[in-house]
């Protein structure tokens, strides 16, 4: 069995997972989260392993999203979204069925312009794989 144990104000998808995740929270300055890791055989407990993770202030304003069901008549579950984007920034679209494992769509160039973001797979992974996001990448 495994048993994580988090730093107080961060909150695991799962203390008994093999590879759990979590939600990084906005920080002021760089900051350093402690994650704490026991694994039992079934018998005995292993020595407490310690895993750093730091997470950067990044000074980075929020995209605002506006989403938008696209008509397509070939495609009738086509979706998108549209955001302006900045110049000198670069976006990392990415797409999810379950909201753990994501997968890269696209990656752009900032130009100051709005994006408009039309999700062109076919229906049934657009049905399936309904979650998106956005991330600002150096």
């Amino acid at each position: 069995t495994y048993r994580w144990i988090a730093s107080e104000g961060i909150i695991l998808s799962s203390e008994t997972d093999v590879q759990p995740t979590f939600i990084a929270p906005d920080v002021d300055e760089d900051t350093i989260y402690t994650f704490k890791l026991i694994v039992n055989n079934g018998a005995v407990n292993s020595i407490e392993a310690v895993v750093q993770v730091t997470v950067k202030n990044l000074n980075k304003e929020p995209i605002d999203l506006t989403v938008t069901r696209i008509k397509n008549e070939s495609e009738p579950f086509t979706m998108g979204f549209s955001f302006k984007t900045k110049k000198g920034f670069r976006y990392q679209i990415e797409v999810s069925s379950d909201l753990k494992n994501w997968n890269d769509i696209l990656l752009i160039s900032g130009t100051g312009d709005e994006f408009q973001f039309t999700d062109n797979r076919p229906s049934q992974e657009v049905t399936i794989n309904g979650f998106y996001r956005v991330k600002i990448v150096d």
